[in-house]
């Protein structure tokens, strides 16, 4: 039997959505307030800004601990939402999770802590440098969540050093995403092949240029 003009029209809309909803990661909890521009994808906007964040081992970040505080913050995000998307190979979560392991380290938080109380100070420290006010900063990021609390975190954020796991998890999972794009699987279906990291969180494809 012939549905109803409307019902045709909602049964269109309904699969539109569907198809949407198909050509692109699965975002489970919301990002902070701030981490990214409103979207209807943060996680690959996260992934995005992230990639070019930890370019040539992070050097974009070195002086700039306002970009550095919101490029930490975006790849915990990343790294948390990781897991939740079927079709992303179990090995680059396992390079994500290695790679916000060298960031925390880097910035000596406490690799232990929830990755959403992280980001959200992250966030509220970026958000104050970016408006002038080192002390709101420094508030931002207490100890024990940074060891020796908010004046040492953000003398680390300053210069955080080389990054290459950030630069190679970052960009091994745009490549991934590129991948599942073509082939149109984001939705319902299994994880893709590894792509070249030990269950250790190692690296085995070449790094970027460095320093």
């Amino acid at each position: 039997m012939a549905l109803p003009r409307a019902g045709s029209a909602i049964l269109a809309m309904l699969t539109l959505a569907a198809c949407d909803e198909m050509r692109r990661p699965q975002a489970g909890a919301a990002p902070p307030a701030g981490l990214v521009a409103p979207s209807a994808d943060p996680v690959r906007d996260a992934m995005n800004l992230a990639v070019d964040d930890f370019i040539d081992q992070g050097r974009k970040l070195q002086g700039n601990p306002t970009r550095a505080a919101r490029a930490a913050a975006r790849l915990e995000y990343v790294a948390e939402a990781a897991p939740g998307w079927g079709p992303i190979s179990p090995s680059i979560v396992i390079a994500l999770r290695g790679a916000r392991s060298e960031v925390r380290s880097a910035l000596a938080a406490d690799p232990e802590a929830s990755p959403r109380l992280v980001m959200q100070a992250l966030v509220a420290a970026s958000n104050a440098l970016a408006r002038g006010d080192r002390a709101a900063a420094a508030s931002a990021l207490p100890a024990p969540l940074f060891r020796g609390g908010g004046e040492a975190a953000l003398r680390l954020l300053e210069q955080p050093g080389p990054l290459p796991y950030a630069e190679q998890a970052t960009a091994l999972l745009v490549q991934e995403s590129a991948r599942i794009d073509a082939e149109q699987r984001w939705y319902g279906t299994q994880a893709a092949p590894d792509t070249g990291v030990t269950s250790g969180g190692t690296l085995t494809e070449g790094l970027g240029r460095g320093y």
